[in-house]
């Protein structure tokens, strides 16, 4: 009973030498694995790895979006897997977002170097870039990347983004849909930082009063 217990209030749970991290829908949660890295997970998202992490390898599985910041100092990478896209890295910050599912995952990489690897391909990401990996496409890009991975720290903070932009992050904290009346609306852009413990009524109005 108490296990059950634990596990319900943690997010922890362990089955066969598999563990796993788990968030449920609109709340996130913060975990430190074995090796000193952390993980922050976005809402209904996980992370499932095997009882001997850091001794072997340093391997884990990622279903929905999270935020990873590695430890550095180990021999061994630190290796994410999404469907059919392997991330690696030895020591860095960088955010993965797979919460439409493994066909289209996104990475954006705060700091250090990680590379991608997708079949036969393999790319390489510097701080500041974003790539995006959709059916047989991988492209890089920069971006503003607080934009992206500042929701482990319960806001979203934006700099002259699109109203687009925003309304991406919105409808993945809160678990809702945008439907925009002119494609003008989708380009009006805003400087300023939502906090997620509003509700999204209120994040809406934080934007109403800030253009009107």
């Amino acid at each position: 009973v108490f296990g059950i217990w634990y596990s319900g209030k943690t997010g922890i749970f362990q089955d066969d030498g598999e563990i796993v991290f788990a968030s449920v829908r609109g709340q996130s949660l913060m975990a430190t694995l074995p090796d000193g890295s952390q993980v922050w997970l976005n809402g209904q998202s996980a992370v499932t790895f095997h009882s001997s992490y850091g001794l072997r390898n340093r391997e884990l599985t990622l279903k929905g979006e999270g935020f990873f910041k590695v430890a550095s100092g180990q021999p061994r990478p630190f290796v994410v897997h999404v469907g059919d896209v392997t991330v690696a890295a030895l020591g860095t910050g960088f955010n993965i977002d797979a919460a439409g599912g493994p066909e289209r995952v996104i990475v954006t990489l705060e700091s250090g170097e990680i590379y991608i690897e997708r079949g036969n391909q393999r790319r390489y990401l510097k701080e500041g870039q974003q790539a995006v990996i959709h059916e047989k496409c991988l492209t890089i890009s920069e971006v503003d990347t607080e934009l992206f991975t500042s929701w482990r720290s319960g806001k979203i903070v934006f700099k002259n983004e699109t109203l687009r932009n925003i309304t991406i992050q919105l409808e993945k904290l809160y678990d809702v849909e945008f439907v925009f009346e002119t494609n003008q609306l989708r380009d009006y852009r805003y400087r300023g930082t939502l906090y997620l413990d509003h509700t999204v009524l209120k994040a809406l109005e934080m934007l109403e009063i800030s253009t009107g």
